[in-house]
C-alpha cells in the first residue's frame, strides 16, 4: 500500500465540484492511473480491492464511520479493505489522506511494532483505526466486521459526494 499511496493521490475535488464518479473499475483505472486525478476512499479504496483481488488475495469489503475520536454515529462514509496476509487479517487503506496509514494495519491478536498506527478493540467487535496525535491515540475511523458489497459502496459513494451534509 505504500506504493499505491505515493503514486496516486488522494483527492476529494470530484465530489466538492458534485462531478460524475463511476465506480466501475475501468472508471477508476481511467481517474487515477491514467488521468492521475487521484480519488478519496470509494475510489481509491476501490482499484486496490480490484488489484489485490487480481492478484489472489481474496480482500474483503468493509465500510467504516468516520469519527476523529469522538461518540457520533455518522453515517458508513469510509471503504477500507481487508486482506489476509499470513493468516492474519489486516486493514488496507489507501483512501484516508494524509492521517491513514501508509501500510497494511492488523487486526488485534497479532503483535505489532508501535508505528504511530493500530486497531483497538475497545468494545468486543468494534474496531477503531487509530494514530498518534500529540502522543495519545486517536481514534480516525470505527467499524464492525462483516459482510459488506459494491451496493452498500454505492450507497456510501453517493451520499459523500451528493449529499449537501456530507463531509466534502
Amino acid at each position: 500500500t505504500r506504493g499505491h499511496v505515493g503514486a496516486f493521490a488522494f483527492a476529494s475535488v470530484g465530489p466538492r465540484l458534485g462531478s460524475e464518479l463511476p465506480l466501475a473499475l475501468d472508471a477508476l483505472f481511467d481517474r487515477i492511473v491514467v488521468r492521475g486525478r487521484g480519488g478519496y476512499c470509494f475510489e481509491q479504496n476501490g482499484l486496490l480491492f480490484e488489484v489485490l483481488d487480481e492478484l489472489g488475495f481474496a480482500p474483503r469489503v468493509q465500510l467504516a464511520r468516520v469519527i476523529y475520536n469522538r461518540t457520533t454515529l455518522p453515517g458508513l462514509t469510509h471503504r477500507v479493505t481487508i486482506v489476509d496476509l499470513d493468516g492474519h487479517p489486516y486493514v488496507a487503506d489507501v483512501g484516508f489522506g494524509p492521517l491513514g496509514p501508509p501500510h497494511p494495519v492488523a487486526l488485534p491478536g497479532l503483535d505489532q511494532v508501535d508505528d504511530g498506527f493500530r486497531i483497538a478493540e475497545p468494545q468486543p467487535g468494534e474496531h477503531h483505526m487509530q494514530t498518534r496525535v500529540d502522543g495519545e491515540w486517536f481514534s480516525l475511523y470505527r467499524f464492525q466486521l462483516g459482510p459488506y458489497g459494491q451496493a452498500d459502496c454505492e450507497l456510501g459513494h453517493f451520499y459523500s459526494h451528493r449529499h449537501p451534509d456530507a463531509t466534502f
